[in-house]
């Protein structure tokens, strides 16, 4: 049994959590941080909320960055990059979702590479002199995206057509900060859809997970805890205490994923999302359920445990526990779609089937897809759509 798990982020979690934020930054020996947010973060509150925590405080943020757009651009990332140099700030503190977490992200990875332009990186798995201290500390809005505790990072330059991808040490997170006060304004809509998303990721890494067994303990619990409180948050609108635990869930399903090498499901979402704009969150949602029926159904039949507990495992004959995994996801997504009429399928997304074999060429020559027939791949788009 061989297999490497890595992972030093620092997860706080809790209704005061907000309070570490000063404390980690001291304890890193950082005294000029920059902030990095969005429009979306001042105009909900979440920015003054944060910026309150500080009042008791001696550290200044020596700046402010609140202009990341919806989606991470290169121009974006290349601002932040100058204004770090500029302001010699020592550390950044993200506050945001994916878009912010992304720009982050990839300004670290320049500030630590001493890379002004983007178009200087090619590839992944960057090996650069880490020594220089950029210590980098999330604060999720709304919902965690599951890549804070991760050391990957990716962002597409529509005006290249290029797909920036990074798996580096350099893209790693000190410490991510989980507060009930960041949660309040999640529609039960969008609760159900973070809630899908982490179970699954969680779904992906267990199938994907060989013989790790960190890797399955991270998946399982993520994908137990939700498939047991889903419902509950969504039918009561979520109190701070189940919203927060759903972001926590997100985290840990993203470290789970993020440690096992990339599936099928994951090169079609790529694909998607680079051929047809799509969202990774949507269509790691709208596969998931389709590529689980051509997985092993061993790994299937040992899902049952985490996603239906151990009474309906033990009371479900062996030969029958991989189909029962898969009739529960399913009946979990059709209960979702009666409660909040969510989008589940790539049709609700504008994906047509006269754009599939453009998606599955891309996937045919990635690794994950080498020596596959287009036939399986073709089959995964058409029961998802």
């Amino acid at each position: 049994m061989d297999y490497t798990f890595i992972n030093d982020t620092k997860l706080m979690v809790g209704e005061n959590a907000l309070e570490n934020v000063a404390y980690e930054i001291r304890y890193c020996g950082c005294k000029r941080p920059l902030l990095v947010t969005d429009e979306i973060c001042k105009r909900l509150g979440y920015l003054k909320t944060f910026l309150r925590s500080f009042d008791n405080e001696d550290i200044v943020f020596s700046s402010v960055f609140d202009s990341v757009n919806a989606e991470a651009d290169v121009e974006t990332c290349e601002k932040i990059f100058n204004l770090c140099t500029l302001k010699e700030c020592d550390c950044i503190v993200a506050l945001g979702r994916r878009n912010v977490l992304t720009a982050a992200k990839i300004a670290r990875i320049m500030v630590k590479e001493n890379v002004s332009s983007m178009s200087a990186f090619r590839g992944v798995n960057l090996s650069g002199d880490y020594d220089k201290n950029m210590p980098l500390f999330v604060v999720p809005v709304i919902s965690a995206c599951g890549e804070e505790a991760t050391c990957r990072a990716e962002l597409y330059d529509e005006i290249t057509n290029t797909v920036y991808s990074f798996d580096t040490a350099a893209a790693a997170v000190n410490a991510v900060i989980i507060d009930y006060k960041m949660t309040d304004i999640i529609p039960p809509v969008a609760m159900a859809k973070f809630g899908l998303y982490a179970l699954a990721m969680g779904v992906c890494a267990y199938l994907g997970s060989g013989d790790n067994t960190v890797v399955r303990m991270y998946a399982g619990a993520a994908i137990r805890d939700i498939t047991h409180n889903l419902k509950t948050i969504i039918n009561r609108n979520g109190s701070r205490r189940y919203r927060t635990r759903l972001m926590s869930d997100v985290v840990v399903a993203g470290i789970a994923l993020s440690s096992v090498e990339r599936s099928v499901c994951d090169e079609l979402v790529f694909s998607l999302m680079q051929y047809k704009g799509m969202s990774k969150e949507d269509m790691l949602v709208a596969l998931m359920p389709s590529y689980a029926q051509t997985c092993d159904e061993d790994k299937l039949a040992s899902l049952l445990l985490y996603l239906a507990g151990e009474e309906e495992y033990s009371m479900c004959v062996p030969l029958g526990r991989a189909k029962k995994s898969i009739t529960y996801i399913e009946n979990l997504y059709k209960e979702i779609f009666d409660t909040t009429g969510m989008q589940l399928k790539l049709r609700d997304y504008g994906i047509d089937k006269g754009d599939f074999t453009e998606v599955v060429s891309h996937v045919a020559g990635s690794k994950a897809g080498k020596g596959l027939d287009m036939s399986y791949l073709l089959e995964i788009l058409e029961r998802a759509y």
